[in-house]
């Protein structure tokens, strides 16, 4: 036996009805006040003769990244070429602060970021590594899978 959420009757079967928003279940009488709702249970399905689809991981061979040193040589070349912080900012089209947190190394650009600044100031902030090592790929699926197995790890 069950209790109505309106009245407080008890009850052997509830009816769920939606009463000013909310799902309540209440008893016959008081299912008038609301708008009936029927509850379906998930369908599940199972399908006969799927398999795991096979995800492989490749590791990228040439990855590009912007220098460590970049903010120090983006501001000594910014005031070579006589620019102001805030006309450079603009140029670039960020604001002051960001390029001032760039110029003193407490952040780094963004590729495309470092490439318009490449172009503006005329020098190169962007460095490739490239790894000379075939990649192999990885079948994810294998219950025999480690961590070691998706870490490339760098030749001392």
């Amino acid at each position: 036996m069950s209790n109505c959420d309106m009245c407080g009757l008890e009850v052997v079967k509830l009816n769920s009805v939606v009463v000013d928003g909310s799902f309540l279940d209440v008893c016959a009488k008081c299912s008038s006040y609301g708008n009936a709702v029927e509850i379906k249970e998930p369908e599940i399905r199972k399908y006969a003769g799927t398999s795991k689809a096979q995800t492989k991981i490749f590791v990228e061979e040439n990855v590009n990244f912007v220098m460590e040193s970049a903010g120090n040589i983006i501001k000594s070349i910014r005031e070579e070429k006589k620019l102001k912080q805030k006309d450079f900012a603009k140029m670039i089209g960020v604001k002051v602060s960001v390029l001032h947190k760039i110029e003193t190394s407490l952040i780094k650009p963004e590729i495309k970021l470092a490439r318009k600044i490449e172009k503006i100031l005329d020098i190169n902030l962007i460095e490739s590594y490239t790894d000379d090592e075939k990649s192999v790929p990885v079948n994810l699926t294998d219950e025999e899978l480690t961590v070691g197995d998706l870490i490339k790890f760098k030749k001392r």
